[in-house]
């Protein structure tokens, strides 16, 4: 799925590539011993529309960030559409709210682990496609995450990776093959891109 709010430029110009679950919105805390596809998952993203927790400023720092040049862009592994956990009217809405604080794209890949396709994060299959589609320089973008999957993605893209502190993200570090930032709130960004 695809959401694009103008026309693609010509002109290479740099990205901010943004997650949403865990980065835009909150993750929904669904207890200990939840199983989603045989699998023990406690956080999940949202799954009805009052489930939707934007964080405080995200729509304030998008706004700073695209008078600074930089276009912004959602890519996000959806899985719970192909297991039916949300409706495809649910998940429109939550989109619709997602894009209203400025975002100029939105790249979703709704396949599970099993369909083995190159979107689903850490593929960087919708990070490769915005560049094309929007002639971003990725040599002066960034990919933010909350996950060990979008900093691979990121880099394997040819993004700067940079990591959201979360409670459930300290075990992952930088190393030399896979470097990247982290931050402790999305504002921090504006220094970064200074």
């Amino acid at each position: 799925m695809f959401l694009r709010r103008k026309s693609v430029m010509s002109k290479l110009r740099p990205a901010i590539i943004f997650d949403r679950d865990g980065v835009i919105n909150e993750l929904v805390d669904r207890g200990e011993g939840f199983v989603v596809a045989g699998e023990n998952i406690r956080y999940t993203a949202p799954w009805t529309v009052s489930e939707l927790k934007i964080f405080p400023k995200v729509a304030s720092v998008i706004q700073e960030l695209k008078q600074r040049g930089y276009l912004t862009v959602i890519a996000t592994n959806q899985p719970d559409v192909a297991h039916g956990l949300i409706s495809s009217v649910a998940f429109e809405a939550m989109m619709e709210q997602i894009m209203s604080l400025g975002f100029d794209a939105a790249y979703v890949c709704k396949h599970t682990p099993a369909h083995g396709c190159d979107c689903r994060k850490p593929a960087p299959g919708m990070l490769l496609r915005a560049a094309q589609e929007w002639s971003i320089d990725r040599t002066r973008s960034f990919m933010v995450g909350d996950m060990e999957t979008d900093i691979l993605a990121g880099y394997s893209a040819g993004y700067y990776p940079i990591l959201i502190n979360r409670p459930y993200n300290g075990h992952i570090v930088p190393s030399k093959e896979n470097p990247f930032t982290r931050i402790h709130d999305l504002r921090e960004l504006s220094e970064m891109s200074s």
